[in-house]
């Protein structure tokens, strides 16, 4: 009778320890739309392969001034039990242009809404990250603070936007050198976020416990068959 207790308590035991189970996946999401907007007003519009320059674009390349960049993400529905613990902007720098000085840093923050120059870059802070002449077309996984977290957890099901700008000190205008980072139309850019979900209500259990419990059922079932067959011998 004891081994049978014993039985059924591992068996409960290995039944229920899968709830405690932390099961993490990784997805990665293009962005559905970037581009940039530049001081004057001007901006390249939304595409997934659009350029995304930002800082200052001046004499001798643009002539235009300052551009600050805006990225666009639709974010997938989380399961039952999800939670989004991690998130990393893989970004490319493209083409940096450091005339003014030796290194230039972007910062990402959140924006509302990309129809004008002075909504970018000027919401809460996720991260930056600073460039150097020798970060041509060089990927950066620039990892985003709690808020970043929060703000992609409450966008899930819609769409999730972020903006950059040059916080570097930098002149700004049409004649002042150039410095900037900046991609290229040919959609080859990597502009990913990549978030990390770990899974607090485990619903799926792991192979050894499917295994522990197999293994216990079938030790109670195999016990209930030597009581019954006692009972009938001596009847």
């Amino acid at each position: 009778m004891r081994k049978v207790a014993l039985t059924i308590a591992t068996t409960l035991l290995a039944t229920t320890s899968f709830a405690a189970v932390s099961q993490a996946a990784t997805v990665i999401l293009d962005p559905t739309g970037r581009g940039w907007i530049e001081q004057t007003g001007g901006d390249n519009g939304v595409s997934a392969t659009n350029n995304y320059i930002v800082g200052n674009c001046g004499a001798g390349d643009c002539n235009d001034g300052e551009f600050r960049n805006h990225f666009a993400y639709d974010i997938p529905v989380f399961l039952p039990g999800q939670v989004l613990t991690g998130v990393v902007f893989k970004f490319d720098a493209g083409n940096i242009k450091d005339e003014q000085a030796s290194s230039l840093e972007v910062q990402f923050t959140s924006t509302t809404s990309i129809a004008s120059f002075s909504d970018l870059g000027v919401g809460t802070a996720y991260g930056s990250q600073v460039f150097t002449g020798a970060d041509d077309n060089v990927v950066f996984d620039l990892t985003f603070n709690a808020a970043a977290i929060a703000d992609i957890t409450a966008a899930a099901g819609g769409q999730f936007l972020l903006s950059g700008r040059v916080i570097s000190p930098t002149l700004f205008g049409a004649t002042q050198p150039n410095q900037f980072a900046a991609g290229t139309t040919s959609g080859s850019d990597i502009t990913q976020l990549e978030l990390t979900f770990t899974d607090v209500a485990g619903g799926i259990p792991e192979p050894a416990t499917w295994a522990m419990m197999i293994i216990g059922f079938g030790a109670i079932g195999a016990s209930m068959r030597r009581r019954k067959k006692v009972a009938v011998t001596y009847a």
